[in-house]
């Protein structure tokens, strides 16, 4: 009996495979303690970047300097002064903390996305022509086939566009609110 190379092959693959599955459970993790300890490093890192430019700003200042040059700075040190009136990057407010005259808008008046005839549910089957080396969206050995699965499927924002009005809709945020100032925006997760 003559057995080829790729019989060889193809009878390791399928016990290969076959072994592959990982029957272990994984217990929940809770990772709220590390990511409170992160946000708290990477508010002290802010708050430091912002006061020393600060402390540059002030002797740059406090020096001989060209008319265009001081007002460019002053612009500067007007807006790190703003920014500095809350530095922190990372903010957790309770409810009570918002602005009380916020106007929330959801705009789930919009119409349905899609026929509100289609069967809802069912199967997507999805196939690649060949699986990629690399899951780069670009450049060398990037596979533009698997780059949706991989990154566009894969993200959610916390408000889309509906595609048929433009209007702006719900996504993770079930509404959202813009602020006093035009540049604060809230939004709610439900």
């Amino acid at each position: 009996m003559r057995v080829s190379i790729h019989g060889i092959i193809a009878v390791l693959a399928v016990v290969f495979l076959s072994t592959c599955r990982d029957s272990r459970q994984w217990v929940p993790y809770d990772s709220a303690e590390e990511r409170l300890k992160f946000e708290e490093r990477y508010n002290e890192q802010v708050i430091k970047t912002l006061t020393t430019r600060q402390g540059e700003l002030e002797e740059l200042l406090s020096g001989d300097l060209a008319e265009a040059k001081r007002q460019d700075l002053e612009k500067e040190m007007r807006r790190l002064e703003k920014r500095l009136e809350r530095p922190a990057f990372f903010e957790r407010l309770e409810e009570s903390d918002l602005p009380p005259d916020l106007d929330w808008t959801t705009n789930l008046d919009d119409p349905e996305l899609g026929s509100p005839e289609a069967k809802k549910g069912g199967t997507l089957h999805y196939y690649f022509t060949a699986y990629p080396r690399s899951i780069r969206s670009v450049g060398a050995e990037s596979n533009n086939s698997f780059r949706s699965v991989h990154w566009d499927d894969n993200e959610m924002g916390l408000i889309s566009i509906h595609p048929n009005t433009r209007n702006v809709i719900p996504a993770l945020a079930d509404r959202w609110a813009v602020g006093e100032d035009g540049q604060s925006v809230y939004f709610h997760i439900d």
